[in-house]
């Protein structure tokens, strides 16, 4: 059974540096219906919750938790449940007060006159000093572990990625049959022997083991194997001018060997694998991730953000609005403070596209239930349900498409949220795939997939530039 997670560990993952509503999971609690006896809708009365920020750490749903289909870690209750200050929230139905959410963070240079080559965006990530790093540690890997000197040069580790790189393009049941008289492909088999790559691939490393630390270290790092190539990596994706608007939801690299950082979530593509929290933009640009350890992924700024229900609570969009960072997402039944909408048959009753809203006056955070398909509950610190337009959608019962009144905190979450899941897909289009014994080698594949697909994308075409 996963188990929610506390606004203090939600923020140590997101804080400080998908697609439409009817394609999320609406099995996490939300199209459940209230009890009409415990619905101040209807008499129409405000009212006052007090709310213990610390009992999200607590599952009160089971069954929303483990319909929800996300793979939480699991924690103990007693591992940070320290007891923090009680939170007051006074639900009316009125609109939230304005709030100055300009942006802050200055306009976009002008383009190049002269676009760089797809090899110059490359290594607009995996630069020449990392190159240079990799064979460095490569050759003292092969002295440590077997005492041979192959002298790998920063030549022939460019010619190693582009060979991976070049096997995910073009994929065989084995990379041997690259070099096969039957089946040899001579993009590969004429830029290195196939054993000098094997030589490579075997003794390939990307940090001293010399300096290793023991689990029972306090500074131990379990992905000091690649901690290097993630962490040049991600400098450099922070040298991007950011968006305003900005998702963060989570990736799976696939995996299923053995590795204490392995993930299973039942209802993802791949289901086992290193769950990884990124942070993009809406064409699909990669500013930040984060191998999930426990550790953080830093955001500053006037930002708006975007995530959806699986670590969600009105607690963490209050404390992120605190910090100016401005938030929309969708958010559990029983993580909205109290907060209490009309019922799902009341929503029903009233047709396709009606809603129902709460407005905390204090905080300033709206939370909103809309029925679509089926209700969907979403929570802001900057923008409530005006103005309302519409948007088409399908009736089975009419046969046609239809217009169905959609407020603004909807047309925020469909329009943005789908950054990390566009970035996702296009790796998975020429994902690295090849077998190794090393669990590291997949999320090194992965950060050169990533330099690949963070070339511009052009989303009038749909295609890289």
């Amino acid at each position: 059974m996963a188990k929610s997670l506390s606004v203090d560990k939600v923020l140590k993952l997101i804080f400080i540096p998908s697609g439409e509503l009817s394609d999320i999971d609406l099995s996490s609690g939300d199209e459940l219906d209230q009890p009409k006896s415990s619905d101040p809708s209807d008499d129409g009365l405000d009212y006052e919750v007090e709310h213990d920020a610390t009992s999200d750490n607590e599952p009160t749903d089971t069954s929303s938790d483990e319909d929800s289909g996300n793979a939480t870690p699991s924690t103990s209750k007693s591992a940070g449940t320290s007891k923090t200050k009680r939170s007051v929230y006074k639900w009316k139905k009125v609109l939230p007060e304005f709030r100055d959410t300009d942006f802050t963070g200055g306009d976009f240079q002008d383009p190049p006159m002269d676009l760089p080559t797809p090899m110059e965006y490359f290594k607009m990530f995996i630069n020449q000093e990392c190159i240079q790093y990799i064979a460095d540690q490569t050759n003292l890997f092969a002295m440590q572990k077997d005492g041979k000197e192959i002298k790998a040069s920063t030549d022939e580790i460019e010619q190693f990625i582009g060979i991976l790189l070049m096997i995910g393009f073009f994929p065989c049941p084995s990379y041997r049959m690259y070099w096969s008289n039957d089946s040899r492909f001579s993009s590969v088999a004429d830029v290195m022997s196939r054993n000098r790559f094997e030589c490579l691939l075997r003794y390939v490393h990307f940090n001293d083991n010399s300096n290793v630390r023991g689990r029972e270290d306090p500074n131990y790092d379990p992905l000091f194997k690649n901690r290097p190539l993630l962490d040049m990596l991600r400098v450099e994706m922070g040298k991007l001018e950011p968006e305003e608007c900005q998702s963060i939801d989570e990736q799976i690299v696939a995996f299923k060997g053995r590795s204490s950082l392995k993930q299973y979530n039942k209802n993802k593509p791949h289901k086992w694998g290193f769950q990884v929290f990124t942070r993009a933009g809406s064409p699909g640009i990669m500013y930040d991730f984060e191998v999930y350890t426990g550790k953080s992924m830093k955001l500053e700024g006037n930002f708006k953000v975007y995530f959806d229900n699986w670590f969600t609570s009105v607690d963490l969009v209050r404390t992120l609005a605190e910090r100016n960072i401005w938030a929309v997402a969708t958010i559990r039944r029983d993580r909205m403070g109290g907060c209490q909408l009309a019922s799902d048959k009341q929503l029903k009753d009233n047709g396709r596209g009606s809603f129902d809203y709460r407005s905390d006056r204090d905080s300033a955070i709206t939370v909103v239930k809309w029925h679509d398909n089926k209700a969907v509950h979403l929570v802001s610190s900057f923008c409530g349900t005006e103005p309302v337009d519409t948007c088409r959608r399908w009736s089975a019962c009419a046969k046609q498409k239809i217009d169905v009144n959609r407020p603004l905190i909807v047309k925020e979450y469909n329009h943005h949220m789908g950054g990390v899941d566009l970035a996702d897909m296009l790796i998975e289009l020429y994902r690295t795939n090849i077998r190794s014994r090393k669990w590291f080698m997949r999320l090194v594949f992965y950060c050169f997939d990533v330099a690949i697909v963070q070339t511009p994308y052009d989303t009038t075409t749909g295609r890289q530039s």
